[in-house]
Order: structure tokens, then sequence, then C-alpha cells
């Protein structure tokens, strides 16, 4: 009768499972149910109590895991159909933030050694050498190089170039990797353009935040 009450008990609302869950007098049998309840202060009661036996307490561990990788699948999945509609709706917003964060850990990776090496990076993208302050004349080893080939090899110009367009720029970075792309279509170029200009000027703005004296250099963008 002693079992069965607990039983009873055990099957009775929140605040009554979970007295039965912490009361030390519970049957193990019943405590290995209550560490698998569907009410997380329920379990949480059956884990503190001593005589609930380690494999009821495994089983709970595993519970706990499944549910928080469950939440952060589902997390993962809002952020990712969040970033989807942000890539339909506005691809050159989500260009520009995918290059500031690269840009942004770039620099700050950087930032003790950039002034003595004149700017000049290696991010381990196309020739692998660039400098941060050319953004003037040649494209070759250029800021607008870098700002390209990283968008060839992460495919954002795929969010925005037709078939065509993206068979052209493969054959410049293949053939031409000091140039950068160019479209024929205005309205593609004006986006590019503004990817571009945009991108210049936030790490104008980050370099002369640390401190460099770059104002003369990024000039014309900062305006």
């Amino acid at each position: 009768p002693h079992v069965h009450i607990f039983e009873k008990l055990a099957l009775d609302e929140e605040s009554v499972r979970y007295w039965v869950a912490t009361n030390p007098n519970t049957p193990v049998s019943i405590l290995e149910k209550l560490a698998v309840d569907k009410n997380g202060r329920v379990r949480t009661g059956a884990a503190e109590n001593p005589n609930t036996p380690a494999s009821a307490l495994d089983k709970l561990a595993v519970n706990i895991i499944l549910e928080k990788n469950k939440e952060d699948l589902e997390s993962n999945t809002k952020d990712l159909e969040k970033n989807k509609k942000v890539i339909h709706d506005n691809p050159v917003q989500y260009i520009c933030l995918k290059l500031e964060n690269f840009f942004g850990n770039l620099i700050e990776n950087n930032k003790d050694f950039l002034e003595e090496n004149a700017f000049k990076v290696r991010p381990g993208i196309a020739y692998d050498k660039f400098y941060l302050t050319w953004i003037d004349g040649s494209y070759d080893m250029s800021l607008q190089g870098l700002i390209h080939h990283y968008m060839w090899e992460q495919e954002l110009y795929h969010l925005i170039l037709n078939e065509d367009e993206i068979k052209t720029c493969e054959a410049v970075v293949e053939n031409s990797p000091e140039s950068i792309y160019a479209a024929k279509d205005e309205g593609t170029q004006t986006m590019l353009d503004e990817i571009q200009s945009d991108t210049i000027k936030l790490v104008g703005k980050k370099l002369i935040d640390l401190g460099f004296d770059l104002k003369k250099t990024f000039k014309e963008y900062l305006e």
C-alpha cells in the first residue's frame, strides 16, 4: 500500500509530483519515472533526491542534453530562416554584413602589425597579399581586389549575378586575378559599386578609430 500511495501521487498535479520527487521515502521505481517527468521542476526534484539511482540520473542528463540540442536547433533554424529572408529581400545588405564581419575580424587580428607592414594583410584569399589602404589606381593587391575575391570565394556574387554574369566573373577571377569584375548591366553595377563603397568606408572608419592617421587616404569615401 505504501508504494501504491506514492504511485497515485506521482500521477497528480505538478506541485504534488515535485513533493513526491523530493521525498526521501519515495520508492526508487517511482523516482526513476519522475526523473524523466514532462515537467522540468519535477525532474530537478528527482535529480536532487539522494535515493534516485544513477541510471535514472544518466537518463535525465541525456534528456537535458537532447532538450538543449533541440532548443539550439530551433534557434539556429529561426536564425537561418531570418537570414534567408534578409538574403532574399535585400542581398546587398546581407553581402555588406558578411564583408563587415570579415574585415572586422581581419583588422582586429592584424591591428598590432598593420602600420609597420604598410597595412598589408595575408587573409588566405586569392593570391594572399593585399593592402587595406590601396584604394586608388590599379586593383592589383588593392582593397577593392580583396573585396572582389572574398565575394567570389564566399559565393556572395552568386546572390546578385545571373548565370551568364557568374561565368564572366569566374573568367575574371581565373584569368585576370589582379582585376575586379565589372557588370555590363547598369543596375547590377550600381549594386556592386554600393557594396565596394560601403565596405571601403567601413574599413577606413575602423582603421581611423584604431588611431591610424588615414583621414586623407579615405577622404573620398568618408565625406
